[in-house]
């Protein structure tokens, strides 16, 4: 909060671009600086990872790259979650009030944005089991058990670390 005002950036204009990739025919880059708003934040966002990470804080992200930024860091736990579509479906029509169609929709819509991010700002594919320590299907236990169950891996990393 403290860059943001520092930076005098309003969050609820960020969220446009969040977790975007440049659009590239109205983006350049010259020696390293982008005209890419999806890329400004995204740096912005990397850069107060390494920041954190390196201060030694301790953190949860979700998305931004992070396992892919902070690969280098050996307390570094990642965590790839997913689910059955139809069980999206649902939470997200709970969630966000949408119709079933609205819902998979924006389901598509959203994983289709955050895989293209993703490759963009790591050339890797995005949920790939070779970028993660874990991955878990949330539906096989439900939210509060995968819950419990990952806060005791986190632990148990922890204790060995």
């Amino acid at each position: 909060m403290r860059s943001q005002k520092k930076k005098n950036i309003e969050v609820k204009n960020l969220e446009t671009y969040d977790e975007r990739p440049k659009r590239v025919l109205f983006s350049r880059t010259v020696r390293g600086y982008s005209n890419s708003p999806e890329q400004v934040i995204a740096e912005m966002q990397f850069d107060l990872l390494r920041k954190k990470a390196a201060a030694g804080d301790s953190f949860v992200i979700v998305g931004r790259c992070a396992e892919y930024i902070l690969k280098d860091y050996d307390c570094m736990v990642s965590i790839f979650i997913t689910g059955d579509m139809e069980c999206k479906i649902k939470r997200t029509m709970e969630t966000r009030n949408m119709t079933k169609r609205e819902a998979e929709a924006a389901i598509k819509r959203h994983d289709k944005h955050r895989k293209m991010y993703y490759y963009h700002n790591t050339n890797l594919p995005w949920g790939a089991p070779m970028n993660h320590d874990l991955i878990i299907n949330a539906n096989t236990l439900g939210l509060e058990k995968t819950t419990d169950f990952l806060e005791q891996y986190i632990r148990t990393f922890q204790e060995e670390a």
